[in-house]
C-alpha cells in the first residue's frame, strides 16, 4: 500500500542535481493491481527562468513547452516517473531546440 502522498517530503532538489531554474511541483502515488506501485514527480521550469540552449549551451529565452515523461530510478521501492513540461530554448545563433530534461 503507498503511503499517504501528504506524509511524504522530497527534497526541492529531487531528483539529484536539479538546477535552480527548476522545482518539483507535485507528488502523487499509484497503486497498481499485481506490479510495483508508482510514485509520480511533477517537475515544472520557473517562469522567467533562461534555459541552456542544447546546442551553443548559451543561456536563452524559452519559447513553448511540450509535455515529456521519464521513468527514472526506483525510490523507496516504488516505479518512479517524472513529468515535466520541457521548455524549448528559443536561441538567437540556433534557433528553437528542445531542452534537456532537468
Amino acid at each position: 500500500m503507498a503511503p499517504a502522498t501528504s506524509s511524504i517530503r522530497i527534497n526541492h532538489r529531487f531528483p539529484r542535481g536539479l538546477k535552480d531554474e527548476w522545482e518539483v511541483t507535485g507528488v502523487w502515488f499509484k497503486e497498481r493491481e499485481g506490479a510495483q506501485d508508482e510514485l509520480h514527480v511533477r517537475v515544472a521550469h520557473r517562469k522567467g527562468q533562461a534555459v541552456e540552449c542544447p546546442v551553443c549551451h548559451r543561456m536563452c529565452g524559452t519559447c513553448d513547452t511540450r509535455e515529456r515523461t521519464l521513468w527514472y530510478l526506483s525510490i523507496w521501492q516504488y516505479d518512479t516517473i517524472v513529468h515535466c513540461a520541457l521548455p524549448r530554448a528559443d536561441c538567437p545563433k540556433d534557433g528553437v531546440h528542445a531542452t534537456r530534461m532537468p
